[in-house]
């Protein structure tokens, strides 16, 4: 292998891949990023035999030539260290017998010690039809709207994941719950009916990478799956992630079929006004609000602190009056997540479940449950 590369451009793709390889692993050959050159090209690819990444750098580019093709697996650890401090805007790389690998920038040669490609774990590939093409900004937006929700606890590991499905129309809906709070998200797909997929669980890490990996791109993505992975793949890039067994909770008769009180706000306003009441909430982090007819209050106190008293503007509020309690960092995080001017929320009691969804749409949509407090 000898390669001649513009070194902004293999800092990137190393950066990407790097997000695969696993912070300690028994096996060399994962700890390592493998480096295939045709030519066609560059393709950097990296695992941890959970999620598989692939970058490739296309050789019609004028910053990247392939002299000689081959393959290596480098160390994903000093290989990136070693690119990031390259004085030259140009790098070459140049393997050596025994898979030693050649690093020369400017005046410094680095002579990384390298492993057989041939030990690096093969990539499954795909081929059974099932696949729909999604644009990247609304996946990208999708995973932003509804991973947050995922459970951090590995006591049910179906909840560290998100729900994949598709429903009667052909759409895919994507929804995940850690117990106490859910979001769902629905994409429209270009099958319409008819669509063949699979209820699956992917890994809520993975789709976050994934989402980092897409930032900034616009293009369709094409999304492929077997029973036991799901890839999603773009022009120059791919992501392969391993999926999770097991059958995720019918939780489609939790989201409420009509509401007591409705209330609609500016969704960076309630925002502002949550982080502020919070300030003196308890450990527990638990708000207090108070729903009336002209009138909303939000409310929060510890003992031997002090507490807080705030009215918010809103734009609608009908039915009945409430009392409700509620974590606040959870209704934080769904109100960033959600990301739009207005929200609305809907009530059917003090003890249950809140609705929350962008006046104006049906998705992406909220359940958050409420505390039972004295107050």
């Amino acid at each position: 292998m000898w390669i001649e590369i513009s070194r902004e451009l293999l800092i990137k793709a190393v950066k990407k891949v790097s997000k695969a390889v696993p912070a300690n692993s028994p096996v060399a050959a994962l700890s390592g990023i493998k480096l295939t050159a045709r030519h066609n090209g560059l393709t950097l690819s990296a695992t941890n035999l959970h999620v598989t990444i692939h970058n490739e750098i296309p050789a019609d580019t004028q910053c990247l030539t392939v002299h000689r093709t081959g393959s290596v697996v480098v160390p994903a650890k000093y290989m990136s260290s070693i690119i990031s401090k390259c004085p030259a805007e140009q790098v070459t790389l140049r393997l050596e017998k025994q898979f030693m690998l050649g690093i020369l920038s400017g005046s410094i040669t680095y002579r990384l010690c390298g492993m057989n490609p041939d030990e690096f774990p093969h990539t499954e590939e795909l081929d059974n039809g099932r696949s729909v093409h999604l644009p990247s900004v609304v996946l990208q937006q999708t995973i932003r709207q509804v991973a947050f929700a995922v459970s951090t606890s590995e006591t049910r590991p179906i909840l560290t994941g998100v729900s994949c499905e598709s429903d009667e129309r052909g759409h895919l809906r994507f929804l995940a719950t850690d117990g106490v709070r859910l979001a769902m998200n629905v994409i429209p797909t270009a099958q319409q009916r008819g669509l063949d997929w699979p209820d699956i669980i992917i890994p809520a890490q993975h789709l976050q990478d994934l989402s980092h990996l897409l930032h900034e791109l616009d293009e369709m993505i094409e999304v492929c799956i077997s029973e036991r992975q799901i890839v999603f793949k773009t022009r120059y890039m791919s992501l392969h992630s391993s999926l999770i067994s097991g059958n995720y909770p019918n939780v489609g008769n939790l989201i409420p079929a009509s509401c007591a009180t409705e209330l609609v706000l500016p969704a960076k306003s309630l925002l502002a006004a949550i982080e502020r009441v919070s300030l003196l909430a308890s450990d527990e982090q638990i708000i207090h609000m108070q729903l009336a007819c002209d009138n909303l209050v939000l409310t929060s106190q510890t003992a031997e602190i002090g507490d807080v008293y705030e009215e918010v503007a809103f734009l609608s509020l009908t039915g009945e009056p409430l009392n409700i309690s509620f974590n606040a960092k959870l209704m934080r995080d769904i109100l960033r997540g959600a990301d739009c001017d207005h929200m609305t929320l809907k009530f059917t009691g003090s003890l249950k479940p809140i609705l929350l969804h962008p006046t104006g749409r049906d998705s992406p949509q909220y359940i958050l449950s409420p505390i039972r407090t004295s107050v």
